[in-house]
Parts: structure tokens; C-alpha cells; sequence
């Protein structure tokens, strides 16, 4: 009787232990995306000076840098992507946790080739890009000065690019990829991203000149866009130079390519005027 009872206690206390050890299945929370658009844009004309100093436009999209006699190009494949373009920009809440952030989202054509090496096989599709940043950092755009280029630049908590499969799961795609991030997120991460938006607005000629990438701070890299569009050095009293220079994150770029749109139609987007 004394051995059935000693291991009846001992059955007891191993439950009791495996109980107190065990993890709770607790599920982690998704993020919530608000169904709310805040502010959209789908409509601009992007604007490059190609290499004969002309300007061509496209809607939606700057165009790729490309020599009049291959103008007919400049639509084809690849070429047809642009510098840069996009179908939306929408900003709307998120919901991470306990808190309500801001979400900019881009919707852009993309495109590979199966065989890259002799670019053959060529398919289109559509991507998305998001950027999660804090509420706060949208009171930047109360600073910006009419007749000038602004220089904007927010603090990116997460990011990614994600292929468009179908257009109705896009939404579901960038919260699933918002949950891995938080899970592999790196503290000790000094490489900061940044969200650019280049904005120069003249309210008297009813026009925003504007582009909107990406930059991390530790090494300047531009992203954001399908291709960076550099130019070739040209120095005073020397020699044209074959090296490239950067002219994204300076005022050059407006020299060189951006997007246009009507005044109220980019201040539906973000406001700008008080």
C-alpha cells in the first residue's frame, strides 16, 4: 500500500512539473492593415532628360535612358519598366500590437527574363512595396517650402517587396511578411532605412515635382525603384568623365528625372498646404 501510494505522489508531482514547464499556445498577433485609404495617388507623368538632352515623359513612369534612334525601345520589356513606375501609392493604418502606425504602399509593374543571360523570355507582373514608419514622422511635411526642393526623410521600422500573385491577397502578404520581420528583427542592426520623399512644389504654376525611394543611411544605397539613375561627370575646363555620379538625395535629381502632377491632385495624396 505504501509502495502504490509513494508512486501515485511521485506520477503526480512528475504532472505537475510537466504542467508548470510547458509553453501556453498562444498565438502572435497579426497586424492590421486599415481598410481606410488616407491618401492616394494613380495618376502623374514621369519625366527623364535622355542622352540627347530632350526630355521625354511616360505616364506613371520614368522613362529608361535611351538614344532617340532606339526610341522605339523604349516601351519593349525591360526597357518598359522605367527608371521607375507605379500603379498607387495609398497610405493608410496599421496596427501593430497596441499601436497605429502608417503604411505606404506601392503598387509597380515588374518583369524578368527566364533566360537573363540573353534576356529571352520575357513576363510581366505586378509587385507591391510597403513601408512601416510612426505616425510622428508624417508632421515633416508641415516644414515643406513652396518654390523649393524638399528633402524628406522617415524613419522605416519595415519594409519589403512582395510579388503581386493575385491582387485580392495582397494585403494578407505584406502582414504575414511584417510578422517575420518582427520575429527576425535584429536590434543591434546600425544599417537604418530611410523613406525619401523628394518634393518640389510651385503652387503658382499648379505643379509638384516629386519622386519617392528609399536610402540606407550606412552606405547610401538607393532602392525603392526599379533602376538608380546616375549621369556621367562632366568637370569644368576637363575632359568629359566616364565616371558616374549619384544624384538621388541631392537637388541634381530634378535636373535630371522626376514625376509631375497637378498641385491638388498631389496634395490628396499628402498634404502639404497648411
Amino acid at each position: 500500500m505504501i509502495k502504490k501510494t509513494t508512486l501515485l505522489i511521485l506520477v503526480l508531482l512528475t504532472l505537475n512539473n510537466l504542467y508548470l514547464f510547458s509553453q501556453d499556445r498562444v498565438s502572435k498577433p497579426i497586424p492590421i492593415i486599415g481598410t481606410q485609404i488616407k491618401g492616394q495617388l494613380t495618376k502623374s507623368i514621369g519625366w527623364l532628360l535622355n542622352p540627347e538632352s530632350q526630355w521625354v515623359s511616360r505616364p506613371n513612369k520614368i522613362p529608361s535612358f535611351i538614344e532617340n534612334q532606339y526610341k522605339t525601345l523604349i516601351d519593349y520589356e525591360y526597357n518598359g519598366l522605367g527608371f521607375d513606375n507605379f500603379i498607387s501609392y495609398q497610405m493608410r493604418d496599421i496596427k501593430i500590437q497596441d499601436s497605429i502606425y502608417s503604411i505606404l504602399i506601392k503598387k509597380y509593374k515588374d518583369g524578368y527574363y527566364k533566360y537573363s543571360a540573353i534576356e529571352e523570355g520575357w513576363s510581366n507582373y505586378n509587385s507591391v512595396m510597403f513601408y512601416v514608419f510612426n505616425k510622428t514622422e508624417l508632421r515633416k511635411f508641415d516644414d515643406i517650402v513652396n518654390d523649393s526642393i524638399n528633402l524628406i526623410k522617415i524613419k522605416v521600422l519595415y519594409s519589403n517587396s512582395i510579388t503581386m500573385i493575385k491582387n485580392e491577397t495582397y494585403i494578407s502578404d505584406i502582414q504575414k511578411e511584417i510578422v517575420k520581420q518582427i520575429e527576425e528583427k535584429n536590434s543591434d542592426n546600425d544599417v537604418e532605412e530611410y523613406l525619401v520623399f523628394h518634393i518640389a512644389p510651385y503652387k503658382l504654376k499648379n505643379i509638384v515635382q516629386f519622386q519617392i525611394y528609399s536610402s540606407y543611411s550606412k552606405y547610401n544605397i538607393i532602392s525603392g525603384i526599379i533602376k538608380e539613375h546616375k549621369v556621367k561627370e562632366e568637370k569644368e575646363n576637363e575632359n568629359y568623365s566616364w565616371k558616374e555620379k549619384q544624384i538621388y538625395l541631392s537637388n541634381d535629381l530634378f535636373k535630371y528625372c522626376y514625376y509631375e502632377v497637378d498641385y491638388l491632385t498631389f496634395n490628396n495624396f499628402i498634404k502639404i498646404t497648411k
